[in-house]
């Protein structure tokens, strides 16, 4: 396994899919607390693997399906059940830009098994031994398609669902500034394999819990806005989710509040983690500030204009730090146009 300090190789589309023809077994996986891009493309790619011939295929996470996500075809092979020894020729990762976010499925990787990255994370650390990694790409979903194009599999509807799901909302249902011509022309055939867009949007965007509306209460009486009005934050501590007995799958999106202001370039969401002594960020940009580099400062990373981390210390502190290097890098952009490169 390749560590952060040395990377693996660049790999193709068509390397990826000569490793699939090549071996026989599979463990497809992605970062720990699934959303749509990293769960799409696990099921697709899982999905492409066993129409490829292969008949050892296992969908492992650390963490569970979130509930807004379980209506997508096959979900149910998603293992969160470590316990078990499981031996495969190959590990593939998909949406995940370093081998701490994988967790424990990492105990996997050893006595020979070559490990494959699949990623559009400019961050992604080539932590694989072979590692396709398209930053440009709108989702890892949109590589995934590229992948079936490769092998000259057909996209059926279990793939297409699948599919459709992660560059949905990768792309903020395709209102995010890496939406591009290619994005529509993928979502355009994935429609016409069977997807019903309106039956995806109704399960992942209006199905919310009775509980998670009242949590998105508590958690915008903690909005407030800094640095002149450029930067804007919300707050979601432990007491909220017991509260409203939510998980923090179900604040998935509240980032984007913040960021929604008028005036507004950054966009944070500060949560509690389970200690109370790790406070998990997500950073959302209008474009102006690159807020991967902001993320990295603290061991994060992801895109342009969405990144996370996770800073060890109390609400307070964290916040205290992540604001203030917020604010410097804004103040580095004075003058500057927004970049709306994702």
């Amino acid at each position: 396994m390749k560590n952060s300090q040395k990377q693996g190789r660049l790999a193709t589309p068509r390397q990826v899919i000569e490793v699939i023809k090549k071996y026989r077994t599979f463990i497809v996986t992605s970062h720990m607390n699934l959303e749509g891009d990293a769960l799409g493309s696990q099921l697709a790619l899982g999905h492409l693997i066993e129409k490829m011939g292969k008949k050892k295929v296992w969908y492992v996470d650390e963490t569970p399906v979130p509930e807004t996500y379980r209506f997508l075809p096959k979900q149910e092979k998603v293992s969160t059940d470590l316990s078990i020894p499981r031996q495969a020729e190959v590990l593939i990762t998909v949406d995940c830009p370093n081998q701490e976010r994988i967790g424990k499925v990492a105990r996997y990787i050893g006595g020979g098994t070559l490990v494959v990255t699949i990623d559009h994370h400019i961050s992604n650390q080539r932590f694989g031994d072979l590692n396709w990694v398209q930053p440009k790409a709108a989702a890892t979903g949109e590589m995934i398609y590229t992948l079936y194009k490769t092998a000259g599999v057909p996209i059926d509807k279990t793939a297409a669902m699948s599919l459709y799901a992660a560059i949905a909302t990768d792309t903020g249902q395709f209102s995010y500034s890496n939406t591009t011509t290619q994005t529509h022309r993928v979502i355009a055939e994935l429609i016409a394999r069977g997807v019903d867009p309106y039956f995806i949007s109704e399960r992942i965007y209006e199905s919310n819990s009775l509980g998670s509306r009242r949590l998105l209460g508590k958690v915008l009486d903690t909005l407030d806005v800094v640095h002149d009005g450029k930067t804007g934050y919300v707050c979601v501590t432990l007491q909220m989710l017991k509260e409203t007995g939510c998980t923090a799958d179900d604040t998935d999106g509240f980032c984007n509040y913040a960021r929604s202001i008028k005036g507004v370039e950054v966009g944070l969401l500060f949560r509690e983690d389970k200690d109370r002594q790790k406070i998990k960020i997500s950073f959302r940009s209008k474009g102006l500030v690159d807020v991967n580099q902001v993320a990295g400062e603290f061991g994060g990373g992801g895109h342009r204009a969405a990144s996370g981390c996770v800073v060890d210390g109390s609400l307070e502190e964290v916040k205290e730090k992540v604001l203030a290097s917020v604010e410097r890098a804004l103040e580095a952009t004075k003058d500057k146009k927004r970049k709306l490169n994702y």
